[in-house]
């Protein structure tokens, strides 16, 4: 103990009566044991008693300031990078004037810069301005000029942003060495890219693909693949890239070569095209969802991306989307079983088919069946039988939207959620459930599209594919939908003038909830939906 307190008097005692002298050393590639000495002094005391090192004031670090940067073989541990830091606030000078010596010695010696990360505590606008000039100067080392830009670039430095976009130009010269800095700086601005500085690129690489591509190539082994940008992009933009390097750079050809090897360029870009598509699901938006329905659209022969990777992207934003429902909302559950909470899509679509099932017993009700506000009759003929035939089809899409207002929303049964009936033209309905955030804001609706038809339609077989799929659920964004015909094939429909009978199928009430119900199901694997089929029986008894 009495040796250690004898030392460290003598440490205090050398930094105070002696300095550095970088004129004796610095740049020349000599060891000065003195300074060495100094610095060691120093560093014991930032780990040992770090309060004598904070208190020191700029006379102290003028003297000391050269070797803490350029002690031989110091280890860029942050530990260094703070000893630095400590002497850039007291003395910049003496710092930025080392660093300008440093720097040049480093750039013949090794062409490389070792010092970069030891100056991350003290990277302020003098120091990235002052690197910055280092990299601009004429007949540097053009390898250390890059690792001074890559730093920069790193710590997102706005003026060595600038500068790198003030030399990317296209379409690329023909020139190698010309094309080669323009690749260069294009792939340490994408390694280091925020979105403005990714829409820049991608402004280029829509102007001109062989720089599109050359400056994938180059940045395929960066740390780049499902990091860095494509957390900060949009969802439409994270599609147009999928969509571009699907096409630039296919499956079949970048990929993982059977039987493993050595990682090559297509293995690489390869994968980072598929994190792009796993970053867009992981975003777990509405959004999302709808630009993964786009690539789909976009990229037909990949149909995983519309049967695995859109259903996984679904299941992700309705669990970032739940919301736990509140202490008042449980009780309102217990107390009233009829009370329903909705979270998704799948639990709204589960209610409308409930409440179209209360609509086919009021239908037929035996007190008094509504159904017969779906046909027309003719009662003037006496002693002769009623003639009687259907209404139109907007006749029965009146009634059953009617119906659900009631059931669903004038009840309140969707606890803590408000609901909305629209027409997606006269026909067909469109029904949105939503709740609103902390703020009031309103959250992405749940939302279900019905499709009405007559067992007559002309385009019955085929409408839920071509009108329900392709063109109302895929133009609203929608993935939930019920394709309902009322069936109002019975003996009671006798109008020889109605020439509608004809053009119904000849199926059982049984058969045609066989048939459609078949079709619904092919129709949800084929495009990703939750297509369901509801044949009411309005038969006139």
């Amino acid at each position: 103990e009495e040796v250690q307190k004898r030392i460290i008097e003598v440490g205090r005692k050398f930094l105070a009566e002696q300095e550095c002298k970088p004129e004796m050393w610095l740049g020349q590639g000599k060891i000065y044991f003195p300074a060495i000495a100094g610095f060691r002094a120093i560093k014991a005391f930032h780990e040992r008693e770090p309060e004598f090192i904070e208190k020191q004031g700029p006379e102290f670090w003028k003297k000391w300031a050269p070797i803490t940067l350029g002690m031989p073989l110091v280890s860029n541990d942050r530990e260094n990078g703070k000893i630095i830091a400590f002497a850039y606030k007291h003395a910049p000078d003496e710092v930025i004037a080392t660093l300008d010596v440093l720097v040049d010695h480093e750039a013949q010696r090794y062409n490389s810069l070792l010092i970069n990360d030891l100056l991350e505590d003290c990277l302020d606008d003098r120091m990235s301005t002052f690197l910055l000039g280092k990299a601009q100067q004429q007949g540097f080392s053009p390898k250390a000029s890059s690792d001074i830009i890559h730093f920069l670039l790193h710590h997102n430095d706005k003026a060595t942003k600038e500068y790198v976009k003030s030399k990317i130009k296209v379409p690329l010269p023909t020139g190698e060495p010309e094309k080669e800095e323009i690749i260069s700086s294009a792939a340490s601005l994408l390694q280091n890219a925020v979105r403005e500085d990714w829409e820049f690129l991608w402004d280029l690489m829509m102007k001109d693909n062989e720089f599109g591509r050359a400056l994938v190539f180059r940045a395929h082994d960066s740390p780049l693949r499902g990091a860095g940008v494509l957390q900060d992009i949009s969802e439409s933009q994270l599609a147009d890239l999928f969509i571009w390097l699907t096409n630039e750079f296919p499956p079949e050809e970048y990929k993982h070569p059977e039987g493993g090897g050595t990682v090559t360029p297509q293995i690489s870009i390869g994968d980072w095209r598929d994190s792009v598509l796993r970053v867009l699901m992981d975003k777990g938006t509405a959004e999302a969802c709808r630009q993964i329905d786009r690539v789909a659209v976009a990229l037909p022969q990949f149909k995983w991306i519309k049967r695995y990777t859109l259903v996984e992207a679904r299941r992700i934003a309705t669990q970032k989307s739940w919301q736990p429902p509140e202490l008042g909302q449980l009780f309102s559950l217990v107390e009233n079983h009829d009370l329903r909470l909705i979270n998704s899509p799948d639990e709204l679509m589960d209610s409308v088919l409930g409440s179209i099932d209360r609509f086919q017993q009021i239908l037929h009700s035996q007190q008094q069946p509504r159904v017969v506000r779906l046909w027309n009759q003719d009662r003037r003929r006496k002693k002769q039988p009623v003639v009687s035939w259907p209404k139109d089809e907007l006749d029965l899409s009146d009634e059953l939207a009617s119906h659900l207002n009631d059931d669903l929303n004038d009840r309140d049964i969707f606890v803590g959620r408000e609901m909305v009936v629209t027409r997606v033209n006269r026909l067909d309905i469109h029904i949105k459930v939503f709740g609103r955030d902390h703020l009031g804001r309103p959250t992405d609706p749940s939302e279900v599209i019905i499709e009405v038809k007559g067992c007559w339609h002309p385009e019955l077989d085929t409408a839920m594919e071509t009108q329900l799929v392709g063109k109302y659920l895929s133009a609203n964004g929608c993935h939930h939908g019920i394709y309902l015909v009322g069936w109002f094939n019975c003996d009671a429909w006798n109008d020889p003038s109605d020439t509608r009978k004809q053009k119904a199928p000849n199926l059982s009430l049984k058969q045609a909830r066989e048939k459609f119900g078949q079709q619904a199901g092919v129709l949800s694997t084929k495009h990703a939906f939750r297509v369901e089929s509801v044949i009411l029986n309005t038969e006139l008894l």
